[in-house]
This record gives C-alpha cells, structure tokens and sequence, in this order.
C-alpha cells in the first residue's frame, strides 16, 4: 500500500533547502508551518516533486513542520 501522507520537521535555510518526503508520487499539496509560536517570517514551498520538496523563508534556521498530502491516486 502506498504511503498517502507524512508530516517533515526540520530547519530552512533562507535561500531554500530541500527536503525527501518519501512518496513516490507529486504530492497534491503541501502545508509549511512556522514551529515558533509567535514569528512573522513566512515560509514557503519554491519547487517540489515526486520525491523531495524546497522550503525557504527569510530566516535562516526557522524551524519548520510540514504535512505532504496526496489527496487522490489513480487505481489501474
């Protein structure tokens, strides 16, 4: 059975770091949250693909939670 979702931790860099999320196929969407409860740095997701994903931001080392979803698959 194929894996639908996973939730990442991590830090960005400013300029973007890139992330495996695992899989396997383009995710449909991908939800980045600020760990730090009171911050006004918005992350963001430049590129992603079926196997990783860039988070940035305009904080170096901003910590950062992330829920990579496919919403649907095709069944052959």
């Amino acid at each position: 059975m194929a894996t639908l979702a996973t939730i990442i931790t991590g830090t960005i860099l400013a300029t973007g770091k890139t992330f495996t999320h695992g899989l396997g196929t383009t995710p449909d969407h991908i939800s980045v949250i600020n760990s730090a409860l009171a911050t006004t740095n918005p992350l963001f997701v430049s590129t992603y693909d079926s196997q990783t994903f860039v988070v940035g931001g305009s904080a170096d080392s901003a910590g950062f939670r992330a829920l990579v979803i496919k919403l649907h698959s095709l069944i052959a």
